[in-house]
C-alpha cells in the first residue's frame, strides 16, 4: 500500500475532528443545520490552518444526504465521493493556474449546469489572490448572482489582494494561528497511533517550530520519525531540523545580558556559516526580547502568545530589568529598519548586538554651543578630536554648497566663548519632530539621517555633523541636501542652508585643529605634509578623490 504523509492521513473528516478555529465551525454548522448556506464564502488566513480542509467539509456536509446536527455522515455515496476526491460536484481550482480573463469565462460556462446529484455544485477556488485583475472583474457577477445550484468557497493567504467588490459579496472567515498547546495535544494524538515514542519536550520544540501550522507540525513531525531509528529524541530533532533557533535565541540574551561582545560575534558567525537568513533572525531576535519584556512586567497574562518556551523564557528575563530591556528592543527595531536596506547585513546585525550588549558610549563630540554634560551611564567617555581635513581633500559635496554665497559656515567658528545660537538651540529641540517630516518627505534621506545631529550655527548656515565619511559624502549629495533644507524650512519658516561635516572636523575652541601629542594613552600620529608640499602627485590626486586618507608605503 502506498505510504500517505501524516498531514494527508490525519486530515479532518468531520467539523469535530478539527483542531482550532472554533469560530469558523460553529457557525458553519449552525447554517447548514438552519440550511442557511450562503452563496459564497471568503477563507482567509496564513498557511496550514485548516481554510482547504474546512472547504472540503462544507461541500461534503452540503451534498451529505444524511446530515446530523451540521456534520457530514461520511457513509452516503455523496459523502464518499467527495473524500475520495471523485465527486463531480466538487470542483478545486488552483487561483495560480487559472487566473485568466478566458478561464473564468469557462468557469461561468459551467457553473450554469445542473449538478450530477441531488445536491449542489460547490467550487473551491483556491489562492484566489493570484487571479488576474480582469479575471476578478470577470468574476464579480457570478459572486454577485450565482445559480441557485452553486456556491463558491474562496480561499486565500493574502486577503489584501482580493478587490473589496469581491470581499463584500462572501462569508468572511478569518482562520488563525494555532497556538502551540493545540498543536502539541494533536501531535501527541498521531505520535500515539503511529506508535512512536517521544517525550514531551520533543513535540512541544516541533510544534513551536510550526509557528501556527498544523500542516507544518505533521510534515516536520513526520520527517523526525522517518530520521529516528527508535525513540524520537531531541538529538534526533537537532539533526533533522538543523539548529533550533530557540536555544539560539536564548544564549544570545544571555550574552548581551553578560556584555559578552566576542561571544555574540560569535553567534553571528555560526549564523552566517549555517546559512540562517540574518535578516529574519534579527526580527526573531526582536521578538524574543518583546517575550521577555512582556514576562519581566506581567508573567501571569494570559493573552501572552510565547514563542519560545515559558520556562526558559522566565529565568532569562530575571538578567534583565525592564530598562534595559527597553533599551535593547528600541537598538534592535533601529537596526531592523536599517537592515531592510543595507546590502551587508552580517554587519548590521553585529554592530546592533554590539550595541545592546556593550556600555553606552558617545560616539560623537559634545554638543558645541549648547555645551551640555555628557550623561555617563556609570562608565567614562572619551571625546576624541582629529585633526582639521587638508582644504584639497573637500568633498565634492562640501564643494559645490560652498558655490552658495550664504554658505560661509565653518566649523571654526564656534568656540567655546560664542554665545549660544537661539537658531541652534530651535532645530536641536525640534530634531524629533524634524526627522518625522523628513521621513515622510524622502525614506533614504531620513536613513542616512539617523546617526547625524545638528552640531553648529554661524549664523548663515548650518553644521550638520555625522559619524561615518560615507553617510557625510550621501548627504551632501544635492538631491539629499535639498531635501533636508526643504524639510528645515518647513519646519523654522526659513530657508537655511546646510553643510555636512564628520563629527571629528568640528572643532571647539581656538585650538581645535591642533592634536595632543596623547589622547586616551594614544600617541599622536606625525603630521603628514599638506597637498603638493613634498608629496607625489598621485598621492595628492588621491586625497582630492577619496578624502583625508592615511598613505603607508
Amino acid at each position: 500500500m502506498t505510504y500517505r504523509a501524516l498531514y494527508r492521513e490525519w486530515r479532518p473528516q468531520t467539523f469535530g475532528e478539527v483542531v482550532g478555529q472554533e469560530h469558523v465551525v460553529r457557525t458553519l454548522k449552525n447554517a447548514l443545520a438552519g440550511g442557511n448556506v450562503a452563496h459564497a464564502y471568503l477563507f482567509c488566513g496564513p498557511r496550514g490552518t485548516g481554510k482547504t480542509t474546512i472547504a472540503r467539509l462544507l461541500a461534503k456536509a452540503i451534498n451529505c444526504q444524511a446530515l446530523r446536527d451540521g456534520e457530514p455522515c461520511n457513509e452516503c455515496d455523496s459523502c464518499q465521493a467527495v473524500t475520495q476526491g471523485s465527486s463531480m460536484d466538487v470542483i478545486e481550482i488552483d487561483g495560480a493556474s487559472y487566473g485568466l480573463v478566458d478561464d473564468i469565462r469557462d468557469l461561468r460556462e459551467k457553473i450554469q449546469m445542473a449538478p450530477v446529484g441531488a445536491g449542489r455544485r460547490v467550487y473551491i477556488i483556491d489562492e484566489v489572490h493570484m487571479l488576474g485583475r480582469g479575471a476578478f472583474a470577470a468574476l464579480l457577477k457570478t459572486i454577485e448572482e450565482p445559480p441557485p445550484h452553486a456556491v463558491l468557497i474562496l480561499a486565500t493567504t493574502e486577503p489584501q489582494k482580493v478587490p473589496v467588490t469581491i470581499t463584500s459579496r462572501c462569508q468572511r472567515f478569518d482562520f488563525h494561528r494555532l497556538s502551540v498547546a493545540q498543536i502539541e495535544a494533536q501531535l501527541v494524538k498521531v505520535a500515539a497511533a503511529a506508535g512512536a515514542q517521544a517525550d514531551a519536550e520533543v513535540l512541544r520544540t516541533i510544534a513551536r517550530k510550526a509557528e501556527g501550522a498544523m500542516r507544518d507540525a505533521l510534515s516536520l513531525l513526520d520527517q523526525c520519525l522517518a530520521f529516528a531509528a527508535g525513540p524520537l529524541t531531541m538529538e534526533d530533532v537537532r539533526a533533522v531540523l538543523g539548529r533550533v533557533k530557540d536555544d539560539v535565541l536564548l544564549a544570545l540574551a544571555g550574552q548581551v545580558a553578560a556584555g559578552d561582545l566576542r561571544g555574540c560575534l560569535d553567534t553571528v558567525a555560526d549564523l552566517v556559516d549555517g546559512g540562517e537568513d540574518l535578516r529574519q533572525f534579527l526580527k526573531d531576535l526582536v521578538a524574543m526580547f518583546r517575550d521577555l519584556l512582556v514576562v519581566k512586567l506581567s508573567p501571569d497574562s494570559p493573552g501572552l502568545a510565547l514563542s519560545v518556551d515559558p520556562a526558559k523564557l522566565a529565568a532569562a528575563a530575571t538578567t534583565f530589568d525592564p530598562g534595559r530591556l527597553r533599551d535593547v528592543i528600541e537598538t534592535l527595531l533601529d537596526r531592523e529598519d536599517e537592515m531592510r536596506w543595507s546590502p551587508q547585513p552580517r554587519l548590521v546585525l553585529e554592530m546592533a548586538l554590539l550595541q545592546a550588549a556593550g556600555p553606552r558610549m558617545s560616539a560623537t563630540a559634545p554638543a558645541l554651543t549648547e555645551a551640555a554634560p555628557t550623561q555617563a551611564r556609570g562608565e567614562h567617555t572619551a571625546t576624541l578630536q582629529a585633526p582639521a581635513r587638508p582644504a584639497a581633500a573637500k568633498t565634492k559635496a562640501e564643494v559645490a554648497v560652498k558655490k552658495e554665497p550664504v554658505a560661509k559656515a565653518t566649523a571654526a567658528a564656534v568656540g567655546p566663548g560664542a554665545a549660544p545660537s537661539p537658531v541652534l538651540a530651535e532645530v536641536q529641540a525640534k530634531w524629533p519632530d524634524f526627522a518625522e517630516a523628513l521621513k515622510k518627505r524622502s525614506v533614504s534621506t531620513h536613513a542616512l539621517l539617523r546617526e547625524a545631529e545638528p552640531a553648529a550655527f554661524d549664523g548663515e548656515a548650518l553644521v550638520v555633523s555625522f559619524n561615518h565619511s560615507a553617510l557625510r559624502d550621501l548627504a551632501g549629495r544635492d538631491e539629499h541636501r535639498k531635501a533636508i533644507e526643504d524639510a528645515l524650512s518647513e519646519m523654522l519658516g526659513r530657508k537655511i542652508p546646510v553643510i555636512c561635516r564628520l563629527a571629528s572636523e568640528v572643532a571647539v575652541g581656538p585650538d581645535a585643529g591642533a592634536v595632543p601629542e596623547k589622547v586616551a594613552g594614544t600617541a599622536a600620529k606625525p603630521a603628514r605634509p599638506k597637498p603638493g608640499q613634498g608629496e607625489d602627485p598621485l598621492v595628492t590626486a588621491a586625497r582630492e578623490i577619496c578624502g583625508d586618507v592615511e598613505v603607508k608605503e
